[in-house]
């Protein structure tokens, strides 16, 4: 149980040094972040810094992590700290350091100056330090955070960081972001479109053996470019559209709705099969977790428990999505995603499981018509740490598309659904198998919406 293991870790240190005990939650919390499960990760690097506050190294790691894990609460209090000690700081890759974690959100603030002071301390290490590239690039980040674009850019100009690594990836997407402020969008569509690909690179080569300190890059590189693709959305609607982030395409904006289960759920659930004992919104804090039933491949809604729907907006044209894991990671042992249905032989899911022969684990979408299914299967090629899944109904077909580093979404296929109208969408997960695997799968977020219309062109994949 991974929740109960941090308590568990916590007892079994109370007696032992405080620098040793936030060395054991520092180890934990990187072996979560290489398993892409934030979250925990997050929560062990909070209990590192509980233990021994005066390291202040590893409040420097362990910023990146919480601002991924939403847990903003304890990013800003990892700022206050590392501006509370900047005070006398002249070696410049820790000026360095302090500052660039600063600047990973938006809301800089009152504290911009401070953070301004400290790339000074860095840059005045002059062009001869091996890392004076990356003190250029914070600067530039330091000069954007507080709205001078014109000084930012000529700190820009000047950076050449390593090629195809995370501050080349973090320097053109700080490009994107300046020349959409002063109104270049064509070119800052540009820019980030070359951003995309190296992080999409970086996302792919990432093991279980890299180094915690190129994830610590990659996140900061990732973080920055989500902050890019919302400023250049909201500039595409001002114009009267949406910036499509793997084309450039400008389209009709989308309109959502959004469940972050924080405690709760906010949007009008109908929750069919009902069993109280087996959901949760407190068991995992943040998410909605489910302790699913058996059942079959080709889940039908009325053999699951705790399916949960919202009704469907009227238009055939829409779009689902969710961030779900599971434990164990095993996706042989359950069947869980998302669903679209008009009743129990009229429906469609998005799903990860395991296919028809059993043998492997992967992706499924499904269209069933009048109880008779069409299926469709690619092979994920590991466990499932951490999925997010879309399924979206465009022009009479069913999409499926999934993102396992929450940077972009590839899809994998499509199937043709002309006839089907479903009323309804949501979330569905059942156990596999013959015997009880006391599975769990948690759910970070659903989203609803009205995609933007695009054509559709050819689709892969084996149709079984």
């Amino acid at each position: 149980d991974r929740d109960v293991k941090i308590w568990d870790v916590d007892a079994a240190l109370a007696s032992v040094h405080p620098h040793e005990k936030a060395g054991t939650f520092q180890e934990l919390g990187d072996e979560y972040a290489r398993r892409r499960e934030w979250k925990m990760a997050s929560e062990c690097y909070r209990q590192s810094t509980e233990a021994a506050p005066d390291l202040l190294g590893n409040w420097i790691c362990n910023a990146p992590f919480h601002v991924v894990a939403g847990d903003l609460e304890a990013y800003r209090q990892t700022t206050r700290v590392l501006l509370d000690a900047t005070q006398g700081l002249v070696d410049p890759e820790s000026a360095d350091g302090h500052a660039k974690n600063c600047l990973l959100t938006p809301d800089a603030g009152s504290d911009i100056d401070a953070i301004v002071q400290l790339t000074e301390v860095a840059i005045a290490a002059g062009p001869s330090h091996p890392k004076y590239q990356g003190f250029v690039l914070t600067r530039a980040l330091a000069e954007y955070r507080r709205g001078e674009y014109v000084e930012s850019m000529r700190w820009l100009e000047t950076c050449r960081p390593p090629k195809g690594g995370a501050e080349e990836a973090m320097m053109r997407t700080l490009r994107a972001m300046i020349e959409s402020r002063v109104g270049d969008t064509q070119q800052s569509t540009s820019s980030l479109r070359a951003a995309h690909s190296l992080i999409d690179d970086m996302a792919r080569s990432r093991a279980a053996s890299t180094p915690i300190w190129q994830i610590h890059d990659w996140l900061r590189a990732r973080l920055l470019y989500e902050e890019a693709e919302r400023l250049l959305d909201v500039a595409a609607r001002g114009s009267g559209g949406r910036r499509d982030s793997m084309s450039g395409v400008t389209k009709a904006p989308v309109v959502h709705v959004r469940d972050e289960f924080e405690g709760e759920l906010t949007l009008e659930w109908t929750i069919r099969n009902s069993t109280p004992s087996r959901l949760s919104l407190t068991r995992r804090p943040g998410t909605l977790t489910l302790s699913p039933v058996r059942a079959g491949i080709g889940v039908d809604v009325d053999v699951a428990s705790n399916v949960l729907l919202l009704d469907l907006p009227p238009t055939r044209e829409f779009v689902v999505g969710t961030c779900v894991s599971a434990t164990p990671a095993d996706a042989s042992r359950y069947a869980v995603g998302l669903l679209a249905v008009d009743d129990a032989r009229n429906y469609v899911q998005c799903m990860i499981g395991r296919s028809n022969s059993g043998n492997n684990v992967g992706v499924s979408l499904l269209v069933s018509r009048d109880g008779i299914a069409q299926r469709r299967f690619w092979e994920w090629g590991e466990n499932v740490q951490e999925a997010r899944l879309r399924l979206a109904s465009r022009q009479g077909m069913y999409v499926a598309s999934v993102s396992a580093d929450g940077v972009h979404y590839r899809e994998l296929g499509r199937l043709p659904g002309q006839d089907l109208e479903p009323v309804e969408a949501g979330l569905i997960a059942v156990e596999q198998g013959g015997e009880s695997h006391s599975v769990e799968i948690s759910f970070d977020w659903f989203e609803l919406g009205i995609p933007a219309i695009e054509a559709i062109g050819p689709s892969f994949g084996e149709v079984n």
